[in-house]
């Protein structure tokens, strides 16, 4: 079988601000006679609760687990891949649910995961970071692959009164959370992007989709325009990107390409 070929990169940047990154990301790529698989991950850790970035860290921990075993030493059956994710979010609530009551906090975290498997995409999603796809040469239009997990919430201040959206999702809040699926067909030069809502709040969506459909463009290129251009416009929070181009070709920016086991 003819391998898939990519081109990947992830980008994280702390800011000016906040003390520490709470954001983690992650992102693997394999290939064998049997196909091609990738991953890309990006988790937000809640700066509204406790130690987030200990609450992205081990999600992101959790998501390299479950590569390893499901991917790299074919534990599972492809067809049993995203049902096996959804397991492993699953236990990692139930693990930061369990840590959290043992060092008397609550935390929590955002996950986004993007699943690439011989010519298929699947997402799995909680919270309100992002999954978008910029389909390739041909095919205009930035598409929203995933659903923010917030609701609006009424808030006043200096007699102003606005709304703010609140997360209604996350892994290691509660026991009981909602996570959003989606699958589809992979085609040659879509760009797909993953991201916390540090990398997407100031640009507005056209701005967005001009930087992934720059074809010529190497995908950390693409990310570093990204993250500079949305502290341009004063984002001071954590910007964290994954992103993975379906190329000819294989170019791998900071990461090794790891062989499928089996």
């Amino acid at each position: 079988m003819k391998a898939q070929m990519w081109e990947i990169a992830g980008y994280t940047d702390k800011g000016p601000v906040k003390e520490t990154n709470q954001d983690s990301f992650l992102f693997r790529t394999a290939c064998s006679a049997r196909g091609w698989a990738a991953i890309l991950g990006v988790a937000d850790g809640i700066s509204g609760l406790g130690r987030g970035e200990t609450a992205s860290r081990k999600m992101m921990e959790n998501l390299l687990n479950w590569w390893e075993d499901n991917v790299l030493r074919s534990q599972t059956e492809r067809r049993a891949w995203p049902r096996t994710l959804e397991a492993m979010l699953l236990e990692t609530n139930r693990e930061l649910i369990r840590w959290g009551r043992e060092n008397g906090v609550q935390t929590g975290t955002t996950a986004s995961i993007l699943l690439l498997e011989n010519g298929n995409y699947h997402i799995l999603h909680v919270g309100d970071s992002r999954i978008y796809l910029a389909p390739g040469r041909g095919r205009k239009g930035l598409e929203l692959l995933t659903e923010d997990q917030v609701k609006p919430v009424r808030r006043e201040q200096g007699g102003r009164i606005y709304y703010k959206n609140v997360l209604t999702d996350c892994v290691g809040y509660r026991e009981k959370f909602a996570i959003f699926q989606r699958e589809g067909k992979v085609k040659k030069n879509d760009v797909y992007l993953v991201c916390s809502d540090g990398a997407y709040k100031k640009l507005k969506e056209d701005e967005l989709e001009k930087h992934l459909r720059a074809q010529e463009d190497p995908v950390q290129d693409i990310l570093e325009k990204i993250g500079h251009t949305a502290r341009e416009y004063k984002e001071n929070d954590n910007i964290t990107m994954a992103a993975v181009r379906i190329t000819g070709g294989v170019r791998i920016n900071g990461r090794s390409q790891d062989t499928i086991g089996g």
